[in-house]
């Protein structure tokens, strides 16, 4: 496995004006301050959304799809200016499919607020993180747990990174940076293992949504490493497409504030305007986290200098371990979290101190499951367990229902389909008809729609299939051309 060190381009760019200063803080009013400034730089609309975002108010817009395709042709007319001679121009000579597809470039241009400039940026910086971490033959590879080393698995598994298993009041993934429990490995071990929780919570159906990030460094889990790879972690975090909602640092020692500013110093206004500093006890800290929208017992240390509960985090390193030895998902790195996944066998040998026996569910059961809402046990899954996360139907998500007519999402499916009606009615085949139906789905997933049901053995609710989803639309269509034809008999009849 390549180690070499982290390319010295810089996604995003370094701020001009303050980055210089900004290394001199010592304090919070100083820090305060630079993000006044970064907050002064941003237009009305841009400080409202940010603000509404940091207080766990999430607001996801229906996208156009002539828009989005606009976008996308300005997106790939900057990547060939700027590709020559760079990581990312050889990772196409490598796999021109792997990073051509449609939902993984629109990932980046949704991170980037939709500015084609900078989504490509990130894509080459992505790929430049990912060599220097794995090599160039795994550039166009999906990086999995066996892709590891042991010492990454083992700086993994101390769970100093970590996706918690509840979300925030809008419903985003909150992930943890205990950097007190940095304990094994290198920096490089663990830039690898922040690659792979970034990555895994990417490919959450939630992810779309943003995520949030709490940086905790109180009491006794104070940064172990004293700062090391700290430029190295905030490179990595904003390379990877997440769209961050909030970053949260959590600190009692003035002595700690080398974690976030090794990080703030290189974002632009509208990342660094996300940011809020939480000085005091670890009581006091929760409070404060509370008031942005984080469930009060969200992260898992309770108590001051109380050893951290990882037994959540344990169950999803299992599962994740399980997965990744036994499906080959067949799609992106930075996969769509609505993409098709198509699942293969794969080589069952394990390189992790968990001795595991696992009993694998059928394919259909992991397409429906969140792979961070899933308990692993010895021998069996439990698919829903007690405390774990679950899928919360949000606007833009179409419902299966007795109330599904007034929800949001099947109103726009309405739309889509009035839209393209002509078209599918004008085809002769029914195959014709059932991919055209199919190329709706996408569309509708493309922009951020989930196709959800209730699932009458635990009243929770689940992704339905592709297939499934196929057939609702090609149902609306048939009641639209019923309803229609209703209506035009009724007034010949009078």
């Amino acid at each position: 496995m390549a180690k070499q060190a982290l390319p010295h381009r810089s996604w995003p760019p370094p701020c001009t004006d303050e980055s210089s200063t900004i290394q001199m803080c010592r304090g919070m009013e100083d820090i305060d301050k630079f993000l006044a400034a970064s907050m002064t730089k941003l237009s009305v609309k841009d400080r409202e959304l940010t603000l509404e975002e940091v207080h766990g108010i999430s607001r996801t817009n229906p996208e156009d799809l002539a828009f989005l395709e606009d976008k996308l042709d300005q997106l790939d007319a900057h990547l060939q200016k700027i590709k020559p001679a760079t990581v990312y121009e050889k990772a196409e000579l490598l796999n021109a499919a792997y990073v051509s597809r449609r939902n993984f470039r629109l990932m980046f241009l949704r991170c980037n607020r939709y500015e084609p400039r900078a989504a490509a940026e990130q894509m080459l910086m992505f790929f430049e993180v990912k060599r220097s971490l794995f090599g160039t033959a795994k550039l166009t590879k999906d990086i999995t747990l066996l892709d590891l080393n042991d010492d990454d698995k083992e700086s993994l598994q101390t769970g100093f990174c970590q996706i918690l298993p509840v979300r925030d009041n809008g419903n985003r993934q909150i992930i943890l940076f205990a950097y007190g429990l940095r304990t094994a490995g290198s920096p490089e071990n663990d830039a690898r293992a922040i690659y792979y929780v970034l990555l895994s919570a990417l490919r959450s159906s939630e992810a779309k949504v943003g995520v949030i990030s709490v940086q905790y460094a109180v009491g006794r889990h104070k940064d172990v490493k004293k700062g090391a790879g700290h430029e190295y972690f905030g490179q990595l975090a904003f390379c990877i497409p997440l769209r961050w909602a909030g970053v949260h640092v959590c600190i009692d020692d003035p002595e700690e504030y080398h974690i976030p500013l090794a990080v703030i110093r290189r974002v632009p206004p509208f990342y660094a305007a996300k940011f809020r500093f939480h000085h005091g006890s670890h009581a006091e800290c929760m409070r404060a986290l509370c008031g942005y929208g984080i469930p009060e017992g969200a992260i898992p240390i309770s108590l001051e200098g109380a050893e951290p509960f990882l037994e959540n985090h344990m169950r999803w390193y299992r599962l994740r371990m399980a997965l990744d030895c036994h499906c080959t998902v067949m799609h992106n790195d930075c996969v769509a979290p609505n993409d098709p996944p198509t699942f293969g066998t794969q080589c069952s040998r394990l390189r992790s101190p968990d001795k595991l026996s696992v009993t694998m569910p059928s394919d259909d059961s992991l397409t429906r499951c969140h792979t961070d809402g899933i308990s692993l046990t010895s021998g069996s899954f439990n698919p829903r367990p007690q405390g774990i996360s679950r899928i919360v139907p949000l606007p833009e998500d179409v419902v299966f229902g007795e109330t599904s007519k007034t929800h949001p999402g099947n109103v726009r499916l309405q739309q889509v389909v009035s839209e393209h009606a002509a078209d599918y009615e004008a085809l002769e085949k029914r195959n014709e008809k059932m991919d055209f139906a199919l190329k709706l789905v996408h569309h509708m997933k493309s922009t951020g729609s989930r196709f959800l049901i209730r699932d009458p053995s635990t009243a929770e609710w689940v992704e339905v299939t592709d297939v499934q989803a196929r057939n609702r639309v090609s149902k609306a269509i048939r009641n639209r051309r019923r309803t229609r034809s209703l209506a035009r008999e009724s007034r010949q009849g009078r």
